[in-house]
């Protein structure tokens, strides 16, 4: 094993120590039960290692510990949302009962609501660790912690995520390209633009290059979206892989990928564990 893909599962260990963490500081809230049943079930905990990996490739060894904590608890928050009878009606989550099939409809709700706002409330901590370990001035952490609220609200709200599932809900016709490409950014590449910026704000990077970081995440959402359309075509109504066929969808697949380290490039970041994470995400 490579010492990049070592680093990788330390990472997601990492991440899962940090959910044991938070865990033990919510035991004694009623609804423990079952914010630790939807953040124990079996998952590769990507998006949380993705704001790991942004802060390592800057290479200035910061903890992002609390925000790789942020991302999972938002991506948990709209997995409970999204399985709900009102929206996907999914009765199994990685090969578990679902939230409100494992409890009840209420309580998946407000447990989807309690890690949404523990969500932002562990970006504020970051903060606080951004200015306690030394990495900046008070009043540089407060600034990073306005545009990180500033930035994942923005990627949670009606213009990000919720507008995603909207679509979905309405069982939206996507057709062209363009419609494709703004349905799976919403749907995928939201929450990966924001484990990216999380690692890259608290990471200590140059803040004048966010925009780089959307078009990275973009790149990557869609062919992580592709990928996953290739691997379930029978099962989905509509999708890039149907609409466009098997060898459009692989092409386009690697253009992205290859746009994506392309934009890595353009960040100045060290490009090593992505090319690991890329080879085990999306095998030949």
């Amino acid at each position: 094993m490579g010492k990049h893909r070592q680093t990788l599962l330390v990472f997601h260990k990492e991440v899962n120590n940090e959910i044991q963490n938070y865990l033990c500081s919510i035991s004694n809230s009623p609804l423990y039960p079952p914010i630790a049943y939807a953040l124990s079930t079996k998952g590769k905990r990507l998006r949380p290692i993705l704001t790991k990996m942004m802060a390592q490739a800057l290479g200035k060894g910061y903890d992002v510990n609390r925000s790789a904590l942020a991302i999972e608890l938002f991506h948990t928050a709209s997995l409970i949302a999204d399985d709900l009878p009102c929206m996907d009606n999914d009765d199994f989550r990685r090969e578990q009962p679902s939230l409100h099939k494992k409890f009840n409809e209420a309580t998946a709700l407000l447990s989807s609501y309690c890690l949404l706002t523990e969500g932002f409330s562990e970006i504020e901590k970051s903060g606080v660790v951004y200015h306690q370990r030394g990495y900046g001035t008070e009043i540089d952490g407060q600034k990073r912690v306005c545009l990180a609220l500033k930035e994942t609200a923005k990627l949670s709200g009606p213009k990000g995520a919720a507008l995603g599932q909207y679509f979905d809900i309405e069982q939206k016709k996507t057709q062209s390209l363009e419609e494709f490409e703004e349905l799976y950014y919403l749907k995928t590449g939201t929450l990966f633009q924001g484990a990216f910026t999380l690692g890259y704000i608290f990471g200590g990077g140059d803040l004048k290059n966010l925009s780089l970081i959307e078009k990275l995440s973009f790149h990557l959402g869609f062919a992580f979206q592709i990928r996953d359309d290739l691997e379930d075509m029978g099962e989905k109504q509509m999708s890039f892989s149907k609409r466009f066929g098997e060898q459009e969808s692989k092409r386009r697949c690697d253009s992205e990928l290859k746009d994506f380290f392309i934009t890595l490039e353009q960040l100045d970041v060290d490009k090593a564990l992505f090319i690991e994470l890329v080879e085990f995400v999306f095998p030949k």
